[in-house]
């Protein structure tokens, strides 16, 4: 442990009396109603499959909800792949996902495709392949369609994969365009996380002041 990383934790411990960094994503979720609401939903929608917005302004912890959503079932119920930034193409995000889930990454487009839905297939019902896409705005039409057909390519519609598109409110607005109609009806749900009220802030502050030590 070095010099400054001891002074740092001193001075931690001498004027705040915390005994760890408050306000890290170690810290167990804080959930106030309308999250816990959110978390049941999200987690029944795991055993559906399919797609599902989350929408809210920036900082509301979108990501952070998702994280503990996806840290409940049994590890080996699931297999997680998580694109932070989705701002790229078609073939880039497939290959991303590719990589997520340690697969070899063809450089076509269609064998990229179909590499994915195979592994999604061999996994069976007992595992869930879940992807969950970070700023979902910044995706262009052609990578959502991608994502649509992705998603399912049997004669009787089943879901591969549980989907979650993350972004900001602006994506919903999308959405309605006649361009992605195709993947609006395949939306199973829709939901939005608002900024705490006066109330849930304090409690929000004092649930990680807690956690980080503070008496």
């Amino acid at each position: 442990m070095t010099t400054a990383t001891v002074s740092q934790s001193a001075l931690r411990r001498d004027l705040f009396g915390l005994q760890r960094v408050p306000f890290t994503a170690a810290a167990p979720c804080y959930l106030d109603p309308a999250r816990a609401d959110l978390l049941a939903k999200a987690s029944a929608f795991l055993q559906r499959r399919g797609f599902a917005f989350l929408g809210g302004p920036p900082g509301t912890g979108k990501t952070r909800l998702l994280q503990h959503v996806c840290s409940l079932p049994d590890p080996r119920s699931i297999q997680l792949a998580y694109l932070p930034f989705a701002m790229c193409r078609d073939r880039e995000l497939l290959r991303a996902l590719a990589l997520a889930f340690r697969l070899e990454t063809p450089f076509r487009k269609s064998a990229l495709l179909r590499l994915l839905q195979e592994h999604a297939l061999s996994l069976g019902a007992a595992v869930t392949p879940i992807l969950v896409i970070d700023e979902a705005q910044l995706l262009d039409a052609a990578a959502l369609d991608t994502l649509r057909v992705l998603a399912n390519h049997t004669f009787e519609s089943q879901n591969l994969f549980a989907i979650f598109l993350v972004g900001h409110d602006e994506f919903r607005e999308r959405l309605s365009l006649r361009v992605h109609e195709p993947l609006r009806q395949r939306l199973a749900a829709c939901w939005h996380l608002a900024a705490f009220d006066r109330e849930h802030t304090l409690a929000y502050g004092a649930h990680h002041l807690r956690h980080a030590g503070a008496e």
